[in-house]
């Protein structure tokens, strides 16, 4: 069994449009040291283009078909109704319990969609999917993990707590997001340093979350070709983060050995957020949505029923289904067709399914923007074209992908800054940063390359990548391939690649959150800016 031990470092969000102008003016020579002794190149991501999509592509090697998460949310079969997804609602096994079944030692702490944690032959903290107030015991694998993990660092969280939607968010506000997200990184730094200095793991993996959401909501103030550009006090924000998750490398370099190869990973990129698109206003001016009449019974009778469930009471539109050919639902571009025969009130036969998903695509496709006609949407794919049959699940009809600066409105539902009036798109408030697929890949090590480029590496080929290089046989039903060429020819030879047959189509939903739960993790994505 190889000696060998590998550290990831997940960056959620990272992007070379920051790391590299930092680098040039000498600002994060951890990850310049990292990037100069081994590879780094682009690394893709997932359709869609969404944190618990493409973290669960990347731990499990398999694209959202064979996974079946297309979003933090998914349509429950037979009805309209969504629940939010966690660990156990994916259809893939993550590589970490590959190794845990080969009697490797594994240490994971805070990656998004590992609640409940999975029953690794080590440890495994979750990391955003875990409801708010939920007991750090069900967050821990072993559960008694919990206790050490209090007595030593204190409260555990996944995110800082923060509401950022309001427009009048104060400076000061502001400023404790900031210190939440610096408070979580020397956490988990400090957590991790712990785990690794008590015993010998082969593979150890520490994620910071927090370069997305400040991405999100300051994007604006770093950069000057935003609409709404705001130079001040908070223009070097990002730039701090990403100086603080250096010096946390820096940290966590000082401790490991010569044995250790490091590799850093983030799911998606980030870029500018101009403007934003209420999706199903757009399917009802086109005649494929009908909502019904918002009287004011009806409004303050859907207010009284949010008091009564100790929710936030908000203003919301309702479907009229037996009128409604499409709808939108989500944090990202899917489109679901109201088909007959399987949605609970569908119109749409299936002989016309085709032809209503040409037409959709057609028009979103030639949809501009008033203020500027440039066009919005860059891609529409049908399911299909993305996944095959056998493996199409829960998928949406219709994926959309969207050109620079534009972005959806999440599950589009009233919020406190963005109120809707029927309009179909309209200036982005809060958020002004927003997805974009090209994600980050680093590794170093003693059999990694020095100075080569990562070329067409996707973000499923991490997982096999990582087996391969622990010595570990890869899983014939992986999509992802092991990117060889990063790696020394020596290495290569010394060490041919092994596939294992695998039956990985063993695994069955189970409700994971109860109604509170499920409640709390909607509103902490909400207050994060995701959903509604």
């Amino acid at each position: 069994m190889s000696e060998k031990r590998v550290l990831v470092i997940g960056i959620d969000g990272a992007t070379f449009k920051v790391i590299d102008p930092l680098i040039k003016d000498g600002c994060l020579p951890n990850i310049a040291q990292i990037m100069s002794k081994g590879v780094k190149g682009i690394l893709n991501s997932t359709l869609p283009t969404v944190s618990p999509v493409a973290w669960t592509s990347f731990m499990t090697g398999k694209n959202p078909d064979k996974h079946q998460i297309f979003d933090f949310s998914s349509k429950i079969e037979g009805t309209y109704k969504f629940k939010m997804n966690s660990a156990k609602d994916r259809k893939a096994t993550p590589f970490w319990m590959n190794l845990s079944e080969n009697n490797r030692r594994v240490l994971v702490i805070g990656v998004t969609m590992t609640y409940p944690p999975d029953p690794v032959n080590g440890y495994m903290v979750s990391g955003l999917g875990a409801p708010p107030d939920v007991s750090i015991e069900s967050c821990t694998h072993p559960s008694e993990f919990a206790k050490e993990i209090v007595n030593m660092f204190g409260e555990y969280r996944t995110v800082p707590k923060a509401d950022l939607r309001k427009l009048s968010i104060s400076d000061s506000e502001k400023r404790k997001y900031i210190r939440g997200i610096f408070d979580q990184i020397d956490y988990r730094v400090n957590l991790f340093k712990y785990m690794w200095q008590k015993e010998r793991f082969d593979l150890s993996m520490v994620f910071f979350l927090d370069t997305d959401g400040i991405s999100h909501y300051f994007w604006k103030y770093m950069d000057s070709s935003h609409k709404k550009y705001q130079k001040g006090i908070f223009s070097n924000a990002i730039y701090k983060v990403y100086e603080k998750i250096d010096c946390a490398i820096g940290e966590l370099l000082t401790i490991i050995d010569d044995d250790t190869d490091v590799v850093i990973v983030s799911d998606h990129g980030f870029g500018c957020l101009n403007r934003v698109i209420f999706l199903n206003n757009w399917l009802e001016s086109n005649g494929y949505l009908m909502f019904k009449d918002d009287s004011l019974s009806s409004m303050v009778f859907s207010r009284i029923k949010s008091l009564i469930k100790r929710r936030n009471p908000r203003l919301q539109k309702e479907i009229d289904w037996q009128k409604t050919k499409a709808f939108f639902s989500g944090t990202v571009g899917n489109i679901y067709i109201n088909l007959k025969g399987r949605d609970p009130q569908g119109i749409v036969p299936s002989e016309k399914y085709d032809n209503l998903c040409d037409e959709i695509s057609d028009n979103l496709l030639n949809l501009v923007d008033p203020e500027t006609e440039e066009r919005i949407v860059d891609r529409v794919y049908k399911k299909r074209e993305l996944f095959p049959d056998e493996f199409i699940g829960r998928a949406p009809d219709l994926i959309l992908s969207f050109r620079q600066g534009f972005s959806v409105v999440g599950e589009e539902i009233r919020l406190h800054h963005l109120s809707d009036k029927g309009e179909i798109i309209v200036d982005s408030n809060n958020w002004s940063g927003t997805h974009e697929p090209e994600g980050v890949f680093m590794a170093c090590g003693k059999d990694i390359k020095k100075g080569e480029t990562v070329q067409d590496a996707n973000i499923i080929d991490v997982a096999p990548t990582l087996l391969y290089l622990l010595g570990s046989t890869i899983p014939e039903s992986y999509d992802g391939q092991v990117l060889k060429y990063i790696f020394r020819t020596d290495f290569l030879k010394k060490n041919p690649i092994s596939y294992i047959k695998d039956d990985d189509e063993s695994h069955i939903d189970s409700e994971v959150y109860n109604e509170d739960e499920n409640e709390k993790l909607r509103k902490q994505l909400r207050d994060l800016g995701y959903i509604d």
